[in-house]
């Protein structure tokens, strides 16, 4: 700013002096003659040069205030992709909060260890495509990272599902897509996949008692109409979808005569509504077992249940090992185990890649092989919570589910 008002008054002072070269006290052509007209002519040409200078820094400077970065800060991440190159989530963006998808340009080339994901990854603010639901967040996201899906909101603080809507990430400057829902609200979609040229969107409509919903290509392709209830997760082939269902625990086989397996049969009730995780191949899910602190789930595996004191963001099953991960009521990052029926804090788990002072608070997402982890950590430097990435090593993938892989660095 203060080069700009600087050029200002050199431009004020140059017409000025302008006036002076050309015109006299009458406002009559000045005579001028000799020396002094060579003279005048060299203040002139110093001006005009001087003067185009200045506005050489003064274009660029005015057009970077006019483009200036959007303020990013409070960011989640949900969901990456299969290759880790596709990020989606949400931040508050200029106060408000906004649905963001990050990039990430060569993730094979991140060095095996702790990274902050504003250090590797370009972030962009996605529109929802709603002028009166303008905020919102990206919750799912397919294998591919071409389609991201969540929801718009009329409020700043995105704490209401007014509208499913969905983004095709390979379009330049993606723009949400609305899907059909309640005309009053309480349309979410929870996440996205594909099964070949098909899109599957799992989430809800209706507000007060939720229709679990299912839409393909853009169009409801399936509501569970007995009861009331959310489908929160979908693999990544789109074989099979995890839901809450009148506060019981369900997986749907997704084949085109669309079954249904019920884990209430299995004795498992839940109290939970609003979260659920299917493992990539659909053997094993976990369900929230509570709408309140502190977190509780259920997990599932071929018949059995466990009950784990802790809120799971990624299932997967190992070698008939069901591996949960998520965060404590701390909150703390942790992974839950199903041989030893254990918690393993992962910031012990990880100690040898972590800087001094960051505490790894969940883990949010991670790619099927188990090489990418992304979450929340608290960051020591700036002193407030922010997106990371862990990269294992390509040779001890899988090795992740052991508890002394990382130390083998």
């Amino acid at each position: 700013m203060k080069k700009i008002r600087a050029c200002f008054d050199f431009v004020s002072s140059l017409v000025h002096l302008l006036g002076k070269c050309a015109m006299n006290g009458s406002m009559k052509p000045s005579k001028v003659t000799g020396k002094g007209a060579r003279l005048w002519g060299y203040r002139l040409l110093v001006c005009v040069a001087v003067l185009m200078a200045l506005l050489g820094v003064v274009v660029p400077t005015i057009s970077r205030i006019a483009h200036a970065a959007p303020s990013i800060t409070n960011a989640f991440v949900f969901r990456l992709s299969q290759n880790a190159d596709v990020l989606v989530g949400s931040a508050n963006v200029d106060g408000a909060v906004k649905p963001v998808v990050w990039r990430i340009a060569t993730p094979s080339s991140l060095s095996p260890g702790f990274h902050w994901l504003a250090s590797v990854a370009s972030p962009q603010v996605l529109g929802t495509g709603l002028a009166d639901k303008p905020y919102g967040i990206a919750l799912g996201l397919t294998a591919d990272g071409q389609i991201a899906c969540g929801y718009a909101s009329v409020r700043a603080d995105a704490a209401s599902g007014d509208a499913a809507v969905y983004w095709d990430l390979s379009a330049g400057t993606p723009s949400g897509v609305l899907l059909p829902g309640h005309s009053s609200g309480g349309n979410v979609a929870y996440a996205c996949a594909k099964r070949g040229s098909d899109v599957y969107i799992v989430g809800r409509t209706t507000p007060e008692f939720p229709k679990a919903t299912i839409w393909r290509n853009g169009a409801v392709w399936y509501q569970y109409q007995q009861l009331y209830g959310i489908f929160h997760d979908i693999t990544p082939d789109a074989a099979f979808a995890s839901a809450q269902l009148g506060y019981r625990a369900y997986i749907f086989d997704l084949s085109p005569r669309m079954g249904a397996i019920w884990l209430g049969d299995l004795q498992m009730p839940i109290e939970g509504a609003y979260s659920s995780r299917i493992a990539p191949d659909g053997s094993a899910a976990a369900f929230s077992d509570t709408n309140s602190p502190p977190p509780r789930s259920k997990v599932w595996l071929s018949g059995s249940t466990y009950s784990v004191n802790m809120a799971v963001n990624h299932v997967q099953a190992i070698n008939g090992v069901v591996y949960a991960y998520g965060a404590d009521s701390t909150p703390r990052a942790v992974r839950w185990r199903s041989d030893t029926n254990t918690l393993e804090d992962l910031n012990q788990v990880f100690a040898s890649l972590l800087p001094d002072g960051v505490v790894l608070k969940s883990v949010s997402a991670m790619t099927p092989d188990g090489r990418y982890l992304v979450g929340t950590a608290f960051n020591p430097q700036t002193g407030s919570d922010e997106p990371y990435i862990i990269v294992t090593s390509p040779a001890g993938v899988h090795r992740l589910y052991l508890p002394l892989v990382i130390r083998e660095r």
